[in-house]
Parts: structure tokens; sequence; C-alpha cells
């Protein structure tokens, strides 16, 4: 399956709004996640959110709260990860 960081930021923003996030609340793709009321708990549940649908899976030595601050954080991150470890591979 083809991937790029809108469509991890895609999947990562209809998951907030479809499990998470009450009606109405606005956010955008680098909208910091203590701004809407997202845990860590939700961080992890969104990083694996992107590990089924797209395989990239993160070691958890690897879950640094600068990769995890919001949206454009977890896609960026997410596709930074797959590409070094593509590299490596």
């Amino acid at each position: 399956m083809s991937v790029d960081k809108s469509k991890i930021s895609k999947l990562l923003s209809d998951y907030l709004k479809d499990h998470i996030l009450a009606d109405g609340v606005k956010f955008s793709d680098d909208t910091p996640f203590s701004k809407i009321g997202i845990d860590s708990v939700t961080v992890i549940e969104l990083v694996m959110q992107v590990e089924d649908v797209y395989g990239i899976e993160i070691p958890v030595h690897e879950l640094k709260p600068e990769n995890l601050n919001s949206i454009d954080a977890i896609a960026k991150f997410s596709m930074d990860y797959r590409d070094s470890a593509s590299a490596k591979g």
C-alpha cells in the first residue's frame, strides 16, 4: 500500500474526529495535542493506527514527545522513520 505524509495525516485526523474528540472540536494537523485534550494514551492509539494501517512499526525507544505532539509531527516522524529503516534494511 502506497503511503505518504498526507495519507497518514488524514488517517489520524479522521480517527480523532470519529473516535476521540467531541463534535465541533476544531483542530488542524499542527494543533498541539495538549490544546485539544489529547493525552498520552490517545497518542499511542494514534501511533498504533499508523502501524496497523500502513505497517510502519515504530520501536518504543523512538516514541519521543517531539515526535508525537501533533498530527503533523506523527505523520512526519512516521515517514522519516520508514524512510530511514528502508535505507538501513
